[in-house]
């Protein structure tokens, strides 16, 4: 007897390993993951697992791996990014796509984005699977932002506040309105309805 969700099951399998490669991502990630690590999701934190000495050529890697790294945190914060980085099959990956393997069975198949912006906080709640766009909605302000609040801004031509929002990758304009208050207003209610769950005043 076919078993339908079997199916759905496997299709889904592949169309993210057909996406994981495209990307250059490594497939598997849930394999990986719970072969080589332990994960605490109230901390967020990986600890390296012991595999026992079967796992190695040499009883004497075996003994260096349990005393330098078994049991303790595994990953580093990269400077540059924010993010944490595990090296496995010799390839440095973001921790943050292992661990929503680990806890949901499967690879994601694009971004995972962190809820509060804080790239090294890995904890379960805070990690949601996202497309680039919806990534890129979860952002803080821009350097030059200087009311505030994400898409509005003084409009000096018309001498009054302009609100603005950017959905897909174009920018839509609100309209200018003659009070911060109004111009703030207009934004979060087009965020909400076009970015949804992802809406960020700042």
């Amino acid at each position: 007897m076919t078993d339908a969700h079997g199916i759905a099951r496997d299709q889904l399998r592949a169309f993210i390993e057909r996406e994981n490669d495209e990307r250059g991502y490594i497939s598997d990630l849930a394999e990986i993951g719970r072969e080589r690590f332990d994960y605490d999701p109230a901390t967020g934190q990986l600890t390296w697992r012991d595999p026992g000495p079967s796992a190695f050529q040499t009883l004497k890697g075996y003994r260096i791996f349990k005393r330098k790294f078994a049991g303790k945190p595994a990953g580093s914060i990269k400077k540059s990014s924010g993010y944490v980085l595990v090296c496995v099959l010799g390839r440095s990956i973001l921790a943050h796509r292992i661990i929503w393997a680990m806890v949901h069975g499967y690879d994601p198949v694009d971004c995972i984005d962190h809820r509060d912006l804080c790239r090294s906080n890995n904890r379960i709640d805070n990690l949601r699977q996202a497309t680039r766009s919806q990534n890129n909605m979860n952002k803080s302000l821009r350097p030059e932002n200087r009311s505030g609040v994400k898409g509005v801004f003084w409009h000096k031509a018309s001498n009054k506040w302009s609100a603005a929002i950017t959905v897909d990758g174009c920018k839509r304009h609100l309209g200018v309105f003659s009070t911060f208050e109004e111009a703030v207003e207009a934004r979060r209610v087009a965020a909400q309805t076009f970015h949804g769950e992802f809406a960020r005043a700042a």
